[in-house]
């Protein structure tokens, strides 16, 4: 299936799809999507345990890519000091799980006081192993999607498959409505 009809399926059916891009062109990929998901009228809320958004929002404007786009990042605070942004949320850091609901949960409702609908871009769901333990988590991701598929939210997790990581693709599988090719 080609990748905007699968960003149309996942934008008009609130499904969660799993990503599991290569290492070699990996964000410039995933921006591509964020692009397909701008065309189809709907914000992104991109939680992001990879880069900081000063990063991010740098290789966005590369991309050609503008708003509206909601950011979580899990890095800023802890790495340096950084100054309140209007659409993001300021995770203390990827170790604090409850931080990255609060942020989503704070970026969704901006979202919708303003009547947008949004599609959430988790990437990726890797980096949360550095700083906590694998058990705890596949508890927060089992959660955390089963909330978002309550919500009704449509929602892209990147994951970079590894053999050792076999038990977390086992719970992403049994959450997600498949695969998202990049």
């Amino acid at each position: 299936m080609d990748q905007s009809k699968e960003i149309e399926d996942l934008t008009v059916k609130a499904l969660i799809k799993i990503c599991t891009p290569k290492q070699q062109d990996y964000h410039a990929n995933i921006y591509k999507l964020i692009g397909m998901i701008q065309k189809k009228k709907m914000h992104t809320i991109y939680i992001s345990t990879t880069r900081c958004l000063s990063d991010i929002e740098k290789e966005l404007k590369g991309s050609g890519l503008k708003g509206p786009i909601h950011f979580v990042d899990t890095l800023s605070k802890k790495l340096m000091r950084n100054v309140p942004v209007e659409n993001c949320y300021f995770v203390d850091s990827p170790a604090d799980l409850n931080g990255i609901v609060t942020g989503f949960t704070a970026m969704k409702k901006e979202c919708d006081e303003k009547g947008e609908k949004s599609v959430i871009v988790f990437d990726n769901i890797n980096n949360l192993m550095l700083d906590n333990e694998q058990p705890t988590v596949l508890r927060f991701l089992y959660n955390f999607f089963c909330r978002i598929r309550a919500m009704n939210i449509p929602a892209l997790i990147v994951f970079l498959a590894d053999e050792k990581e076999s038990k977390t693709l086992d719970l992403l599988e049994s959450i997600a409505d498949g695969d998202l090719e990049i």
